[in-house]
Order: C-alpha cells, then sequence, then structure tokens
C-alpha cells in the first residue's frame, strides 16, 4: 500500500530543506566559484522536488483532500 499524499508531501519538503541547508553550508565554508556546480545540482534537485510537491498538492485537491491514492 502506498503511503498517504501528506506523508509524501512532508517526505518531499524534507528533501528541499535539507537541500538549503547543504547549500548554506557549501558557502559558509568554501568560496562560492569551488561550489558553484554543486549548488547548481541542489537547485535542480530542489526543482525536481518542488514539481513533485506539486503534483502530489495537485491530486490531494483534486481528491478534496482524501489523503490515499486513488
Amino acid at each position: 500500500m502506498k503511503q498517504p499524499l501528506s506523508d509524501r508531501i512532508h517526505y518531499f519538503q524534507g528533501l528541499i530543506a535539507q537541500a538549503l541547508e547543504d547549500i548554506n553550508s557549501l558557502l559558509a565554508q568554501f568560496p562560492e566559484e569551488e561550489v558553484k556546480e554543486d549548488i547548481l545540482l541542489l537547485l535542480e534537485l530542489c526543482a525536481d522536488y518542488r514539481e513533485q510537491v506539486s503534483a502530489l498538492a495537485q491530486q490531494l485537491t483534486a481528491q478534496r483532500g482524501w489523503d490515499f491514492e486513488v
């Protein structure tokens, strides 16, 4: 059985938060030019995660709040 949609949304939100923390940590420890490619990769991952959150939220809305996949 699949996880509730809200659990999956929270999971992706946690991944976004972790990626942003990683970006902040990299910028605090290294020169920007040194970690630029890593930051761009993390931003790309965040974009993918945001798309997943958006799709899950749309599905949740379409199901009128029913939290399990139909």
